[in-house]
C-alpha cells in the first residue's frame, strides 16, 4: 500500500516556549533529571536515530479507500483523522509509517503495543500525519505541509519531563523517480 517514501535529513527545533518554561532550556535551572529526546531521535549515533530513518508513506486517498485503522483501540482511523483535519481547515495528505526495530526508540517506548500496521507490512507502524492547507496538493509532496503525530511518547524513567509530542512543518518539491 506504500505510495511514497520520505527521508528526514535535518530537523531544526524552532520552539519558542513551553508550558511552564522559556526556551532554550537551561538544564541547570529547569531540570535536574533530563534527556535530550530531540538529539536521541535525530542523531544516528544515539542508537535511537529513528526520525532520520526512512518513512513509508501512504497517501490519504489510499488510506481512506482501504479504511485504515491506526490504533489498537480503534480510536484512530483514516476517516476520523480526515474528518478532524477537515474541520480544522486543512487537508490530510499522507500517513508516515516508521519501524520499531529492536533497539530503536519506537521499540523502547512500545509503539507496537498501540499502533496498527497496514496490511502485509507488519514491520511498519503509523506515527506521523502530514497535512496542507485545504486545496493544496494531496498525492505528492509539493509545497508547504504541516507534520503531526498520532502519539505522545511517555517516559516512566523518573525524568522531569515525561511526555513528548511532535509537530512541525515541511517544505518540499516532488521529483518523480527515474
Amino acid at each position: 500500500m506504500c505510495t511514497g517514501l520520505i527521508q528526514v535529513l535535518n530537523v531544526t527545533d524552532v520552539t519558542q516556549s513551553s508550558i511552564d518554561i522559556a526556551l532554550p532550556c537551561d538544564p541547570t535551572i529547569h531540570f535536574q533529571n533530563q534527556i535530550d529526546v530531540g538529539d536521541a531521535l535525530t542523531n544516528p549515533s544515539s542508537g535511537y536515530g529513528d526520525f532520520i530513518n526512512d518513512q513509508a508513506l501512504i497517501d490519504a486517498q489510499t488510506a481512506l479507500d482501504n479504511s485504515l485503522q491506526f490504533s489498537v483501540d480503534g480510536a484512530q482511523s483514516a476517516e476520523g483523522l480526515d474528518d478532524a483535519l477537515t474541520e480544522a481547515g486543512v487537508m490530510l495528505t499522507h500517513i508516515g509509517y516508521v519501524t520499531a526495530d529492536v533497539g530503536s526508540y519506537f521499540e523502547a517506548v512500545g509503539l507496537a503495543a498501540v499502533a496498527v500496521s497496514p496490511p502485509d507490512a507488519a514491520e511498519f507502524l503509523p506515527f506521523f500525519t502530514y497535512y496542507t492547507a485545504a486545496g493544496g496538493v494531496g498525492g505528492v509532496f509539493d509545497g508547504d505541509y504541516g507534520i503531526g503525530s498520532f502519539w505522545v511518547l511517555t517516559s516512566e524513567t523518573g525524568l522531569d519531563y515525561q511526555r513528548v509530542g511532535f509537530g512541525g512543518s515541511l517544505s518540499g518539491t516532488f521529483v518523480p523517480a527515474e
